[in-house]
């Protein structure tokens, strides 16, 4: 389905030619990729515990990048150059890999706890690690035909968001000047909002009169960027899977239910809210049309998946007659300054996963030699080597592609794989049988590739991760029950299970926008991808160590006289409810079997069932404001007279789209340091949830938002003044 025949998308043509050298993967790129990735994994595991939300770091890491690389250490070292938009492109690699694993770790783990069970920092480690590497590695095949053959239909509206600051921090000049409009307005109106609380950040109605109908919108610039980058057809569908939640599933729920209790509720369905309603019956609704969406979108896929699969085993296999431009090319990919660089990165975080990664008290002062200086240096020897050679036979294996073409050898990713599974099985901690590891390894194939294409339409942020691991979670139980797990293990089992789903889903979606980037701004994938395995392994030892301290410092769950400002850990007390409820025989499969019979009924009139799926799932408040961003590409077009005026047009409107999202998102990032240090509440300056009254709050809200669009449409339209 072409959901973007509506909107002009700009040609995949690489920023940086495939034929030339542009430095990547160097020293300060690994550096400064590592500390931002420990800042965001910190700040988001903090900030996902208390609300249960993360906020991107992919656009605010490239922005961060730019400003070292390009701007401060040129300044400090006057015969520093400015870092390459490659470089820039790596560092976010390495942060947003960060953020991503902390997002999924946070969002299941803690589960244990709630189920009466304990983890340890050695156990995270390998399960982030087993999960997130399971993800990279299965998503790798899957690149050139989501990113590549798909651009058109596939609008990866974070990987683009990137390109654009990227690629505008580059040039600088009049090219940027859009994105730093729109980064300014973005992250003024989030501070103001959030921050000084001068109005609300999401209007919202339930009406009675209708059997407690809804409808509101959320107030994030973030969105209408969105919106903007995916176009009206996508965001209309969203919509209007939203629309068929809240305006006409949950009267019916309300109308026919009356006063009874029906489960999974535990009051009456004339007490609940639109919003309890939401939760108790709408979400389970909307996970059973995304799975039934994405196995769909899975199947679809498959002769791209098979067409790409072919392509690699055939030029690997190729027995063509060397030439002597072959054998130039291999000369060059074996010369590759940057492998010894990638070894460096290795040995980094090889003294670091080895110094860190396990169990062992770190007291006496002998424990502190042994892990810094024997294991720490050994670890460090070993990482040199697994990353030299891998980043060696990726440079020997993809000679024979252009530059901006190359991935990990598919025998290497195999392997991998293979691998990963291994420390499923064998891990006894996981209390993963043989069976059951292959069904998780199923799990995470199934739902990367979902997450993949899904991320590809609406983003990482937006994509519904806690369904997709509801969703598994649920028939992992079943199945584990139905092959007769041990009842004493089965909890822990399942949980493990569907966290390693969950930290699959995360990183694959994360390495897709990343990927999307690398084509983009014409970075090599398999650079790329060793990025990702790097950060995958030292987010995985971080996360551990930041688990622990939050659980120590504030505790999980409800308050208590030891911890009288635990940290809710939303997510996870769900996903603890639902396995607690699975194993005890109590699953709302009629909720989940109507959800894929409204996926199905979509398909059958030739809509996206995975795009309705998703309105079903998320709140309606987030669908309205992307819906006008579509509005807005498609009306700032029909300006353009020629269509390389409408070209013209909706780059421009792109480049502020990518600002607003950029604004948001680093906005997002200072608003959880300042939750983290204790001063956000002091900066409130009005309570906007009672200040004048609904209604005038309401509109307040409105009319502020309503200015940054005005303001929006203007800007595009300045498009038509530019030159192509």
């Amino acid at each position: 389905m072409d959901s973007r025949k509506d909107i002009v998308v700009e040609p995949l043509i690489p920023y940086i030619p495939p034929d030339s050298f542009t430095p990547e993967f160097t020293f300060r790129a690994i550096v400064l990729g590592m500390l931002l990735g420990l800042l965001f994994n910190a700040a988001n595991a903090y900030l996902g515990l208390k609300i249960g939300l993360t906020v991107s770091a992919s656009i605010p890491s490239a922005v961060i990048s730019m400003f070292f690389l390009r701007i401060l250490l040129p300044k400090i070292f006057k015969k520093a150059k400015p870092g390459t938009i490659l470089e820039n492109n790596i560092v976010h690699c390495f942060a947003s890999a960060g953020e991503s694993m902390a997002g999924a770790i946070i969002f299941t783990i803690p589960a244990i706890l709630f189920l009466g069970y304990q983890f340890s920092n050695s156990q995270i480690f390998l399960l982030g690690t087993a999960g997130g590497i399971m993800g990279l590695m299965m998503m790798i095949p899957l690149r050139y035909s989501l990113v590549v053959k798909e651009h058109q239909t596939l609008p990866f509206p974070e990987g683009t968001a990137c390109t654009k600051v990227l690629v505008a921090g580059d040039q600088g000049g009049m090219t940027a000047i859009s994105v730093f409009k729109g980064m300014g307005i973005g992250a003024a109106f989030k501070f103001s909002m959030s921050a000084l609380g001068m109005w609300k950040d999401t209007v919202f109605w339930e009406f009675q009169k209708f059997y407690k109908a809804g409808f509101g919108f959320e107030l994030s610039p973030l969105l209408v960027g969105v919106g903007y980058l995916v176009g009206p057809r996508v965001a209309a569908t969203m919509l209007s899977g939203g629309m068929l939640g809240f305006l006409v599933i949950i009267p019916l729920i309300v109308f026919l239910g009356g006063s009874n209790i029906v489960a999974p509720g535990l009051i009456p369905i004339s007490e609940m809210s639109t919003m309890d309603l939401r939760g108790e019956y709408l979400k389970y609704i909307g996970a059973g049309t995304v799975a039934f969406g994405g196995l769909l979108g899975l199947l679809k896929s498959l002769p791209d998946i098979i067409g790409s699969l072919r392509y690699s085993i055939k030029m690997m296999f190729s027995k063509q007659t060397p030439t002597a431009e072959t054998k130039k090319q291999q000369r060059q990919s074996l010369k590759d300054p940057e492998i010894k660089n990638i070894a460096i990165g290795g040995a980094i975080m090889g003294f670091l996963v080895a110094a860190f990664g396990g169990d062992m008290e770190w007291h006496p002062w002998q424990n502190v030699i042994l892990h810094l200086f024997i294991w720490g240096i050994l670890g460090a020897i070993a990482g040199a080597v697994v990353f030299y050679f891998t980043a060696k036979w990726s440079a020997w294996f993809s000679f024979k592609f252009l530059r901006t073409d190359r991935d990990m050898p598919l025998p290497m990713v195999l392997g991998i794989i293979v691998l990963m599974f291994l420390i499923f099985w064998l891990t006894p901690s996981f209390h993963l049988s043989l069976f059951e590891s292959v069904l998780v390894v199923i799990f995470c194939f199934f739902f990367v590739a979902v997450s993949s294409r899904m991320v590809g339409l609406i983003g990482s942020t937006n994509q519904p991760v806690s369904g997709m691991t509801i969703t598994a979670l649920l028939f992992l139980a079943i199945l584990f029950m139905v092959t007769g797990h041990s009842p004493s293990t089965i909890k822990i089992a399942t949980i493990m299970g569907g966290a390693a789903v969950c930290i699959a889903i995360c990183m694959s979606g994360d390495l897709s926008q990343d990927l999307k980037t690398a084509a983009m701004v014409g970075g090599t994938p398999w650079k790329v991808e060793i990025a990702q395995i790097v950060a995958v392994l030292l987010s995985s030892v971080r996360s551990g160590f930041i688990l622990l301290l939050l659980y120590w410092a504030y505790g999980f769950g409800n308050p208590t006289t030891l911890h009288p400002h635990a940290l809710e850990a939303p997510q996870a007390q769900l996903m603890a409810k639902l396995v607690e409820g699975a194993t005890g025989g109590q699953l709302p499969w009629t909720l989940l079997i109507l959800g894929a019979l409204i996926g199905g009924v979509f398909e059958l009139c030739k809509v996206s069932s995975l795009q309705i799926g998703i309105g079903l799932y998320l709140p309606i408040t987030t669908w309205p404001m992307i819906m006008v961003g579509g509005a807005l590409s498609h009306i700032t077009q029909k300006h353009g007279k020629t269509k390389e005026e409408a070209y013209n047009i909706h780059h421009e409107g792109s480049l502020f789209a990518s600002g607003l999202i950029a604004g948001d998102a680093l906005t997002g990032i200072l608003l959880a340091v300042l939750a983290v240090i204790g001063i956000d509440q002091s900066l409130i300056l009005r309570n906007a949830s009672i200040g004048f009254g609904k209604g005038v709050e309401d509109c307040i809200a409105s009319v502020a938002y309503a200015l940054v669009v005005v303001y929006f449409y203007k800007i595009a339209l300045q498009g038509r003044k530019t030159k192509s």
